[in-house]
């Protein structure tokens, strides 16, 4: 449990590195890194993620010497004084560690097992920025891994699996995209198991945040949705479908033999597991 809850630190870590620098070489410190900077706890981001935390404050360091905005100063300035206390003792990052798992074992923990039985992927992929209309090509075997960094209105986001039976193949897809960016209301369908159509079925308790971190988990039973270690959508691909698919439901409980993304969401990270 403790491997886990560390690996799961490290993708938030991984992520923070890869969409703050991304977003710097193209364009400044914009509003969403600072969002990301002003809600990071930075006394322990260093004490548990100590590598992240020195690659992080070099990298601000380096692209704000030119910047007069005092926010930017303030912020930079919280990272370099934290760097100068040195980082904690290890039995510190232990108590750290202890902590975290506490507070896993307080809730329900399945809710984050999501997120951290993925932690031995993030290694094999590469954070993007997708273009929009275009297909990127995934491992098939792997959870989609997205991060959205605003709610925009009615863009989709979608998934295609082709999935596989006996002398034959069915490409079937799951797609959702944001109904209202006030309410932060979320709509979905599922071809094959739901009305094809928007604005019936709903992800349940998006949560409100800005960035989100979104894991995309299909089986031969479920398809499941997990937004910042909160379970969106947990579809029984055998119970869930609406009348009239009583049939075409059954496809998903194929081999998948493919996997590809398609989006028109432009504010969108993805973990691109094959290059």
């Amino acid at each position: 449990a403790v491997v886990s809850t560390q690996s799961t630190g490290n993708i938030i870590g991984n992520c923070l590195m890869t969409y703050i620098s991304f977003n710097l070489k193209c364009k400044g410190l914009d509003e969403n890194s600072l969002y990301m900077l002003r809600k990071l706890d930075v006394q322990k981001f260093c004490r548990t993620f100590p590598s992240q935390f020195e690659e992080l404050t070099n990298y601000l360091v380096t692209v704000s010497k030119e910047c007069e905005c005092t926010e930017v100063k303030s912020l930079v300035e919280n990272f370099v004084r934290e760097r100068s206390t040195g980082v904690s003792s290890s039995s510190q990052e232990e108590l750290e560690v202890e902590e975290i798992v506490a507070d896993l074992e307080d809730s329900d923990y399945e809710e984050y097992k999501d997120v951290a039985n993925q932690t031995e992927k993030i290694e094999s992929g590469t954070w993007i920025q997708p273009e929009c209309y275009t297909d990127y090509s995934l491992l098939p075997g792997d959870p989609v891994q997205l991060i959205t960094t605003d709610n925009e209105l009615q863009k989709e986001i979608a998934v295609y699996y082709t999935l596989s039976g006996v002398g034959r193949s069915d490409e079937k897809w799951f797609a959702m995209r944001c109904e209202n960016i006030h309410t932060n209301q979320w709509s979905y369908y599922i071809v094959g198991c739901t009305v094809w159509n928007y604005s019936t079925q709903f992800l349940n308790n998006v949560p409100a945040d800005k960035v989100k971190h979104w894991i995309v988990t299909r089986t031969s039973t479920h398809l499941k949705v997990v937004c910042n270690k909160v379970t969106v959508l947990n579809f029984n691909f055998a119970t869930d479908y609406t009348p009239g698919n009583e049939v075409s439901h059954q496809v998903w409980s194929r081999r998948c033999a493919a996997l590809r993304l398609w989006k028109d969401y432009e504010n969108l990270l993805l973990l691109r597991t094959v290059v």
